[in-house]
Formats: C-alpha cells, structure tokens, sequence
C-alpha cells in the first residue's frame, strides 16, 4: 500500500538519486585547472569534457525508474522485494562505474580530488532499499498468516 514506510523510503531513496542528477559528483584539480566529475562528463564549465559518462548517466536513470516502478507494485509484493534486491545491486554497479571513470582520470593525471556529497547518495538508498525491503517482508508474511486463517 502506498501509505507504508517502505513506500518512505523509497520516495527518500528516488529523490537522492534525483538530486544526483543536480549535483557533481567530485572535484579534480588536474594542472591548475578544475575538472566537475557529474553525472554526464568530466569537464571544466564551457570547455570540451575530459571524459563523457553516458553509461553513469544511463544507469542513474535506471536506477530512479526502477525506484519509482517499485513504488507503485504495492500489489505485487514479491516482485516489489525483488526489484529493491536488483535495485541494490545497481546502486552497487553506480560504484564500480563510478571508480572505472575516476580510475581512468588518475592513472592519466597526478591531480589532487575532493568527492561531493552526492557521491554518497547510493549509499543511503542501498540503506533505505534494505529497509524498504524488510517492511515488504514484515507485510507479505502477514498477508500469509491471515490467509492461512
């Protein structure tokens, strides 16, 4: 039901993974200059990128549409729970995509780095699926003890 805490956690989770589409994701200091590592590129503002991220980018647009299409299975709890576990493995796959393109800007650079807030926002929605997970889990056996009945 759309009115549970899992359905909480689940609009907080969505709406971090929105803002990271807002925000950068860290900072490199490469020759003086300063590079925003976003969602999309690495780049210094109005110049040509140092690195395009369309695959960071396109799997943040999974993982937020998954989010939402998690939200409204409230009727199919275990395809809901399965989707919050495949939904954490992305935020997970968010991570090693993450490090490839910073691994792919160090081993090129010596540069100094700064990670963004926003860096640490799967994190927080691999926390809150979790939790969003075990409220569907508490809801779908309680569903199975009343029909037993």
């Amino acid at each position: 039901m759309l009115q549970r805490i899992q359905t909480l956690f689940l609009l907080i989770a969505a709406t971090l993974i929105a803002a990271m589409f807002f925000m950068p994701l860290a900072e490199f200091v490469i020759d003086g200059q300063v590079y925003i590592f976003t969602y999309r590129a690495i780049h210094i503002s109005g110049v040509e990128p140092l690195f395009r991220t369309y695959s960071l980018a396109f799997l943040l647009t999974i993982i937020l549409v998954l989010l939402w299409i998690i939200i409204f299975l409230y009727k199919n709890r275990r395809l809901q729970m399965r989707l919050c576990i495949y939904n954490m493995l992305l935020n997970l796959g968010f991570y090693g995509l993450f490090y490839f393109y910073y691994h792919q800007v160090v081993s090129t650079n010596q540069l100094t780095y700064s990670f963004a807030v926003a860096s640490i926002f799967p994190v927080i929605a691999i926390i809150l699926l979790w939790l969003a997970f075990r409220g569907i889990r508490k809801d779908d056996i309680l569903v199975k003890s009343v029909d037993r009945i």
